[in-house]
């Protein structure tokens, strides 16, 4: 139906017209059945030249003040790569939305101040990350405030100087789903939510940028080579998504990590042997139910749902070494092994703690420019960093860099690979960076 309304309204104006849609909610579907949700023809989407952008709302779950910013529709990589426009649409309930608003329950922020920094936190991602947005106002004067209107006129000057310069992606990360994958998993929401939602929820808290991909465009030549290729459910792939992979992903010393039950299904059979065929990592799982949570080094990660899933799985590979076990039984939750040109690492449970990922990116050679655990975007031009709590927060460069804070146009530091920021409470920071000038 989207492909035909879309393409009608091309037809009856010659072209004219741009066409979009809310559509492909790769990131944000646990509130519903993900089967028959009609968001998993986002390929198909992608490739129609009848529709220019694709938009959604910011998620719902950690987005508050001192949250993150992310979207349901979050493959902007693969919207790039097919010439489409990412538009968000920031419905961020201020701290002006009234009490007895249907939408009060959603209030992101208590004070004028605390409303600000989050309207700049999704500036601040979208700006770095290619993507555009619209303020949303459901009820009315959410944005009635000199000092928002103020700050909103100050983000409309910082993007429309940027349009001027070129901005691409520094991303070492590359993180993917397949929409199709989900017709092969039976629906549990919270475990579900747990794959997607919260997993990049907890991405924007790395520390480094990281691009987002449908599993169908890493076959693509222009998609570039990245130091870790993160697959949060790449349940079900075909002989040729499972070829293309492996030209892709498994050579150069690449590392890849699998969630859960990577390659359990090829469309004509399960079994355990696809998962080893495509990992590299014998796996195993026990049919009992139960949380799906593994304690590592860096923490725990996962769902703790006493009821979040089964079967449980886990590694059962003597050659792999053991970073995490799984809670519920003991057994190898969290397994790196390294093979001949490329490391392969698997997860039982859903990649929910930062500091879970910045192990593996480290152990992967990415460079993280931030270790607070914020939220964090960056690309080669500009980064932002949104803050819960007041403090000095370090971002470290691979090489010396000139520093100046956007919101004043004050140069913060020069000649630095470590850049110290001093910020309040609740605060968002937007800095160009550039070489060092001394």
């Amino acid at each position: 139906a989207l492909l035909r309304f879309c393409r009608a309204v091309k037809e009856g104006s010659d072209g004219r017209l741009l066409t979009g849609a809310f559509y492909g909610y790769t990131f944000g579907l646990h509130h519903w059945v993900y089967p028959t949700s009609g968001h998993l023809a986002t390929e198909a989407a992608l490739r129609s030249p009848d529709i220019d952008f694709l938009a959604s709302p910011c998620g719902y779950g950690d987005r508050g003040v001192g949250g993150v910013s992310m979207y349901h529709q979050g493959v902007w990589s693969s919207l790039a790569l097919h010439g489409k426009l990412f538009y968000g649409e920031a419905d961020i309930r201020t701290h002006l939305c009234p009490a007895d608003s249907t939408q009060a329950a959603y209030r992101s922020a208590s004070t004028d101040a605390e409303s600000v920094a989050v309207l700049q936190r999704e500036f601040a991602n979208c700006l770095t990350g290619g993507k555009t947005l619209w303020w949303f106002d459901m009820d009315g004067g959410w944005f009635d405030s000199a000092q928002m209107l103020q700050a909103i006129r100050r983000m409309g000057e910082i993007g429309t100087r940027e349009l001027e310069h070129e901005h691409r992606s520094r991303a070492e990360v590359a993180v993917v789903i397949d929409p199709e994958s989900w017709l092969y998993k039976a629906r549990v929401p919270e475990f579900d939510k747990a794959l997607a939602h919260i997993s990049v929820e907890t991405l924007s808290r790395l520390g480094a940028p990281w691009d987002a991909y449908l599993l169908s465009d890493l076959g693509d030549a222009r998609v570039p080579d990245y130091r870790l290729y993160i697959f949060l459910n790449a349940f079900h792939l075909s002989t040729a998504e499972r070829e293309m992979v492996a030209r892709k992903v498994k050579r150069g010393g690449a590392t890849a990590v699998w969630v859960y039950a990577p390659g359990f299904a090829d469309g004509r059979q399960t079994g355990l042997g696809l998962c080893e065929e495509l990992t590299g990592i014998e796996l195993g799982y026990d049919d009992t139910p139960g949380p799906v949570v593994v304690s590592a080094n860096g923490g725990t990660t996962g769902n703790a749902d006493p009821l979040a899933a089964a079967p449980l799985w886990y590694a059962v590979d003597a050659e792999a070494d053991v970073l995490g076990v799984l809670q519920a039984n003991g057994k190898p939750g969290l397994v790196r092994k390294r093979l001949e040109d490329w490391v392969s690492v698997y997860s039982s449970a859903p990649l929910t703690n930062p500091r879970v990922l910045r192990m593996l990116a480290r152990d992967a050679g990415v460079h993280i420019y931030s270790d607070s655990g914020d939220a964090f975007y960056l690309n080669d031009r500009l980064f932002g960093i949104h803050v819960g709590e007041a403090g000095s927060r370090h971002i470290r460069f691979p090489d010396p860099v000139a520093v100046t804070d956007l919101w004043t146009d004050k140069m913060v530091a020069d000649g630095e690979t470590d850049v110290v920021l001093d910020l309040p409470r609740y605060a968002s920071g937007l800095y160009r960076y550039a070489p060092a000038r001394r």
